[in-house]
C-alpha cells in the first residue's frame, strides 16, 4: 500500500508500507494517511488453443489482467455458453464471447483457426503474457517467416513420435 507522511521530517513523501498494526495506528494517530489507488482496468484475454499434436483437442483458454486465474474449455461448442470466467477477486464473472465459441466450434470441425503458437499459450494459461488474440487461418503461410520450416519439422517430429509410442 502506498503512504504519504503527514508530520515529521519525512512529510508530504510518498513511500511504499505493509499493513500491519503499525501502520494501521500511525493512520489513526493522523502522522501518516493511506494514499488509495485505483486497480487498473480488468480484462479477460480469450483465446483458442489448437494442438499440434493428434487427437488433442481444441480448447478455449482465458485468463485475467491482474492474474487472478484461468479459464480453460474443451467440451462441446455450445456448453461453452454456460461457463463464466470467475475471478478471485471482486469483479464480475465473464462468459465466453460469442466470436471466441464461433471460432472454438470451427476449430472442432477442423476448419482450422489458430490463434496463437503453443508457447504463447502455455504462457497465457500461467498468466504470464496478455495480449489480444489474433485469429490466424491455417492456410495462410508467411514467406517471409524464416523460422516455420523450422515449426513445421519440430511439429512433424513430435507427431511421429507421439504415433510412434502409441503404436500408430
Amino acid at each position: 500500500m502506498k503512504i504519504r507522511f503527514l508530520q515529521g521530517p519525512n512529510a508530504g513523501k510518498i513511500a511504499n508500507a505493509t499493513r500491519s498494526q503499525e501502520t494501521d495506528l500511525l493512520i489513526k494517530s493522523g502522522i501518516i494517511e493511506l494514499i488509495n489507488e485505483p486497480l487498473p482496468e480488468v480484462r479477460v484475454t480469450w483465446g483458442i488453443h489448437v494442438s499440434p499434436l493428434p487427437n488433442v483437442p481444441p480448447s478455449i483458454f482465458g485468463t485475467c489482467s491482474h492474474g487472478c486465474g484461468r479459464f480453460v474449455f474443451s467440451g462441446e461448442p455450445n456448453d461453452a455458453r454456460h461457463f463464466r470466467f470467475l475471478h478471485a477477486h471482486s469483479a464480475p464473472p465473464e462468459s465466453v464471447p460469442e466470436e471466441i465459441i464461433e471460432q472454438y466450434k470451427r476449430s472442432r470441425e477442423g476448419k482450422g483457426v489458430v490463434s496463437i503458437p503453443d508457447d504463447e499459450a502455455a504462457a497465457l494459461s500461467f498468466g504470464r503474457l496478455h495480449r489480444k488474440s489474433v485469429p490466424l487461418p491455417l492456410e495462410k503461410k508467411n514467406p517471409d517467416d524464416k523460422h516455420e520450416p523450422a515449426i513445421n519439422a519440430a511439429r512433424v517430429a513430435a507427431e511421429a513420435q507421439f504415433n510412434q509410442q502409441n503404436g500408430r
